[in-house]
């Protein structure tokens, strides 16, 4: 029989690092709303194009940041679950 094992220390590091990798490439996003071609026929093209990507860089930043916190408190939880039932978890 398949037996499931997690684990947590290492489910939350890999999660740190995956959230650290978006995050950075989140701090680029300057570099893409500024590639908009800016002239008298564009401009507010470019203008309402980056806002709304402004808007939805905005966005997710802060489903990268919550889901750090919420990887890094559900692993904890895991792993205090797991040593609480040591007992009953072994076969």
């Amino acid at each position: 029989m398949a037996r499931f094992e997690m684990d947590p220390q290492a489910a939350v590091i890999g999660l740190a690092r995956a959230g650290a990798i978006e995050a950075s490439s989140l701090d680029g996003e300057g570099v893409l709303i500024a590639s908009f071609p800016v002239d008298n026929y564009l401009a507010p093209f470019s203008a309402a194009a980056s806002r709304v990507l402004g808007a939805h860089i905005a966005e997710v930043a802060a489903a990268v940041t919550k889901g750090l916190l919420t990887s890094a408190s559900s692993g904890s939880a895991a792993d205090a679950a797991e040593s609480g039932n040591a007992g009953s978890l072994t076969t």
